[in-house]
């Protein structure tokens, strides 16, 4: 499944189809600018972050987000029908024929949308305090096996490989992080992104795909779709 970056002012005149369209949006001067496109209970949970970074980031995220839906579906920002799904998963009504997901980090957002389930999530690019044993915590005990072979200096790498497109499958699937050791993924620099197994299940990793990208200098990004 072809994927297809746009850009968020100008998106996409044809809807996905086979592909998927990824937008990022970088801007926190578009924040004032966005709040008249939340609903008011979106405003009341923005106004519930007492950091302001935080709220921003709220902000922009979900504006855009509807900024964006509304062009799909032919309508105004506010009128754009999100709800959550069981598990809290925001989504279009069925007959809209679309499905979409973000993720949002220090002032940058990322966006899917597409004619199949996906899931995206962006990490700024850190060292990870101690990721061998969050790995040991959360990750598969085959996963923990082949991180404790790697080399020491491609572990933060390694790990933030793997946390993005587990929890690109995840949200692909409206599940949560308590499910990262159910979902094992490829993470070494000389495989390609793959989904090896779900809830010990070997043979679905034909139905999904990964794709792995540098949104932008300093972050790392990824994207599951159901094929």
């Amino acid at each position: 499944m072809p994927v297809m970056f746009g850009k968020i002012e100008s998106p996409f005149r044809e809807p996905p189809g086979k592909r998927v369209h990824l937008y990022v949006s970088r801007g926190a001067e578009l924040v004032e600018s966005l709040w008249c496109h939340l609903t008011e209970s979106e405003q009341i949970r923005a106004n519930r972050f007492r950091v302001a970074r935080i709220r921003d980031q709220f902000i922009q995220a979900r504006g855009s987000l509807r900024v964006l839906l509304a062009h799909y579906l032919r309508c105004e920002p506010l009128a754009v029908p999100i709800f959550l799904a069981d598990g809290g998963k925001p989504c279009l009504p069925p007959e809209t024929g679309l499905h979409f997901n973000l993720s949002h980090t220090d002032g940058l957002a990322a966006f899917a949308v597409a004619e199949t389930p996906v899931g995206i999530d962006v990490e700024q690019v850190r060292i990870v305090p101690d990721a061998i044993g969050l790995v040991q915590r959360f990750f598969s005990p085959r996963e923990h096996s082949q991180f404790c072979e790697l080399d020491p200096t491609e572990i933060p790498a390694a790990f933030l490989r793997a946390w993005t497109r587990k929890e690109a499958v995840l949200k692909a699937m409206g599940r949560g992080v308590q499910s990262l050791d159910c979902c094992e993924v490829t993470f070494r620099t000389d495989e390609p992104p793959a989904v090896v197994s779900l809830d010990g299940d070997s043979t679905v990793g034909d139905q999904w795909k990964l794709h792995t990208w540098d949104p932008q200098p300093g972050f790392l990004a990824a994207l599951a779709m159901r094929v």
